[in-house]
């Protein structure tokens, strides 16, 4: 299993390289944007967190409808990616479904940051974010690796090679969306209460 998760990145180096970048130059973007941003765009910004966590805090929160959210999105992403691998788009469209994704992760940074100071904010958000995120990010970019070869394999006139390309990317998509519900369960459950935990507060 470890040998051949191996092999796959050794095969497919360049394109994690490429969907990284992307990803990083997107969350720089996201970055910028929100520095920017005019007095009352922060100002929104402000609010909206601030409305948040004393959601959290005062446990007004509905878990099981963010989860619902959470996974309907998810599953709205893989059928939008799946989409775009049969589509046109192809390489375009996957690229900027990554970038997009990093923008939103820039833009949640910063925002974080602007409203809590450096310290505070990136302590606040690398905690809340990294546990969802290091099982998010290497799904996502799993999933866009198979779009890409799919793409691919359904340009060439191999039709045996196109079949087993087609049965391997739905074996993929089950694991993107497993991974991605396991993302949305520690997003919704683990997240808030190490938000709680950060701003010294209890349930």
């Amino acid at each position: 299993m470890i040998e051949t998760l191996k092999n796959h990145i050794r095969e497919n180096i360049k394109q994690y390289l490429i969907l990284f970048i992307i990803l990083a130059f997107g969350v720089l973007l996201g970055a910028i944007t929100v520095n920017n941003t005019t007095e009352t765009g922060k100002a929104e910004i402000n609010d909206y967190l601030n409305t948040f966590i004393t959601d959290v805090t005062e446990n007004k929160i509905d878990y099981f409808e963010v989860l619902k959210n959470s996974i309907t999105k998810n599953i709205a992403l893989i059928l939008i990616i799946a989409f775009i691998s049969l589509s046109v788009l192809g390489k375009i469209g996957i690229y900027i479904i990554n970038g997009y994704k990093g923008f939103t992760l820039g833009y949640t940074i910063s925002s974080f940051i602007a409203v809590y100071g450096a310290q505070k904010g990136i302590l606040t958000v690398m905690s809340i974010l990294l546990f969802s995120k290091i099982v998010y990010i290497p799904a996502l970019f799993f999933l866009s690796i198979y779009s890409l070869k799919l793409y691919q394999a359904l340009k060439e006139n191999e039709e045996e090679h196109k079949k087993l390309t087609v049965i391997k990317y739905i074996l993929i998509i089950v694991a993107s969306l497993i991974a991605f519900i396991i993302s949305s369960l520690i997003e919704t459950f683990i997240n808030s209460n190490l938000l709680l935990l950060l701003l010294g507060s209890s349930k």
